[in-house]
């Protein structure tokens, strides 16, 4: 039941981010999707799981980062990365 309101926040933020309506087929496939993660948790056994959900995760990190970094104002994001790690 919770993971219905996760899938209808999920819904709004990516509305939002990308400038469409919500849409019920989108929350459906996004409970789908969550529902698939708990279940391939719970059958895997919890620490193969949480390592298979930490390797995606770190994958899906290094993915978006590369994407940003790519698309975005680069000189900016590295000017600010160097003055925030200098200010460190």
């Amino acid at each position: 039941r919770r993971v219905g309101f996760g899938g209808v926040e999920i819904n709004g933020g990516v509305a939002y981010v990308l400038g469409m309506g919500k849409n019920l087929g989108v929350e459906l496939m996004i409970i789908v999707m969550v529902r698939g993660l708990f279940v391939m948790w719970g059958w895997c056994g919890v620490s193969k799981g949480m390592k298979y959900l930490r390797n995606r995760n770190m994958i899906v990190g290094v993915v978006l980062s590369g994407v940003v970094l790519i698309l975005g104002g680069r000189l900016l994001m590295l000017n600010v990365f160097r003055d925030r790690m200098g200010s460190y």
